[in-house]
């Protein structure tokens, strides 16, 4: 069995509130873009994963392992897999890879095990393994609320070509996030003022339209600053990617890949071309519905 595990960026991030236990209540706009990694699952005795050509570790630490783990112990399964996943979407990114994997492990393992899951089960599931895997499940084009759990798929979405640059070694999701409360206070100034609120309605319909004018002067990142903060090489790979003629162009997720669209794949390939000589970690790819 062979599965595509694909990669997200995030076209709006907004950081609405802060919950009890610490977890920042998100508000974000979020496609499935063509980069991709590719999982293998073929049925065998024990349960086992490789990553070759990779260091990422196969064990627990890995969300495939995880994933197929918390797949056995839920549903009461005996048999094994073996697993081989196949890496291309770069780490500590904010593309969501390693959430596509594990979604992508949930789907295919309960295929292949022969399991009766209902998908909101499996969403529940896939929110434990971590924010970003509900919505790798579903794909598409889609409005993603809470810390993940909330996730409304808009109708409309656009195939737009994109490079995609991770300019600088990678960032932890939680390093940013200390580093955006270190900045904004302990709920966060900007939270309590109501500024990092976004339309997200409103930033689709231009999306879905194209208007990336007004997607410009209303969309954006609230991790962006925190990071920068961290990784001020960031803020050159924007500026690159804008010199070459992006119609829009931020950071996704917690970074620290930076992606631009582009109007056609013309003007995304000569993009490409030129960003590919100074940054080893660049990707062509496109938006998918």
């Amino acid at each position: 069995m062979r599965l595509e595990a694909y990669a997200k960026i995030n076209w709006a991030l907004g950081v609405v509130g802060r919950r009890d236990d610490g977890y920042h209540l998100l508000d974000m706009l979020m496609q499935r873009v063509s980069l991709r990694d590719t999982l293998y699952i073929e049925a065998c005795d024990e349960l086992s994963l490789t990553v070759p050509g990779s260091h990422l570790p196969s064990d627990e630490r890995n969300l495939v392992t995880r994933a197929a783990l918390l797949l056995r112990e839920t549903y009461g399964v005996t048999n094994g897999a073996r697993l081989r996943l196949i890496k291309r979407i770069p780490e500590r990114a904010g593309l969501g890879g390693g959430s596509a994997d594990a979604a992508s492990a949930l789907l295919g393992l309960a295929r292949l095990w022969g399991l009766d899951c209902r998908v909101d089960h499996l969403a529940k599931l896939a929110l434990l393994l971590g924010a970003d895997v509900p919505y790798c499940l579903a794909g598409g084009l889609a409005r993603v609320r809470g810390i993940g759990e909330q996730v409304e798929l808009i109708p409309g979405a656009a195939r737009w070509p994109l490079v995609i640059v991770k300019p600088c070694e990678g960032l932890s999701a939680r390093e940013v996030y200390e580093a955006y409360s270190n900045h904004s206070g302990t709920l966060g100034a900007s939270e309590s003022s109501g500024l990092s609120r976004l339309d997200i309605p409103a930033i689709a319909y231009h999306l879905t339209r194209g208007d990336f004018e007004s997607l410009r002067r209303e969309a954006r990142n609230a991790l962006q600053a925190a990071a920068i903060s961290l990784r001020p090489e960031i803020t050159r790979a924007i500026k690159c990617v804008e010199r070459l003629g992006a119609s829009f162009v931020t950071m996704s997720g917690s970074g620290a890949a930076v992606f631009g669209v582009f109007e056609n794949d013309s003007a995304a390939q000569t993009a490409f071309e030129a960003l590919k000589t100074s940054y080893s970690e660049c990707f062509l790819a496109h938006t998918m519905a």
